[in-house]
Parts: C-alpha cells; sequence; structure tokens
C-alpha cells in the first residue's frame, strides 16, 4: 500500500509543477503576455522546448530546470540595470 500512496504523491507533485510551469510560461514569456518579461525569441523557444520535451525525468513530466536559462537572462538583466 506504501508504494501505492508514493506513486500517486509523485503523480500529484508532477501535475503541480507542470500546471506552474505552463502558468509561468503563459504569464511571462508566451507571445502577448500579460507580463512579458525581456528574453529573446531564441531562449523562448528553448524553453518551449525543454518543457514539452519527451525527454523530461524519463516519466514525461515537466523538467523542473526548464526555466534556469531565462531565469539567469532576467537576472543579468536586473544586474545591468
Amino acid at each position: 500500500m506504501r508504494y501505492v500512496t508514493d506513486v500517486f504523491v509523485m503523480l500529484c507533485v508532477c501535475l503541480v509543477v507542470e500546471r506552474d510551469a505552463v502558468a509561468i510560461f503563459t504569464k511571462y514569456l508566451s507571445l502577448g503576455c500579460p507580463c512579458p518579461v525581456a528574453v529573446s525569441d531564441e531562449l523562448r523557444v528553448a524553453t518551449v522546448r525543454r518543457m514539452c520535451s519527451h525527454d523530461n525525468d524519463d516519466d514525461g513530466s515537466v523538467n523542473t530546470q526548464c526555466f534556469n536559462e531565462c531565469q539567469q537572462a532576467v537576472y543579468n538583466i536586473l544586474e545591468n540595470e
């Protein structure tokens, strides 16, 4: 029974990560988003690829590191202002 509970918890965590990743992308990175951040189109496309890659963690879940490059780009912008 413990295994079933662990699998259920992992599934719930994966769904929350996926939901949050889509929400972040929609709010800050998608075309026409309400709160755009200044990242290049190349970086935006690379982020979508990382989010949608079938190689993510061998289970199809969203890679928890998919926004790392965007995060660094925004950090660099803030550091230079």
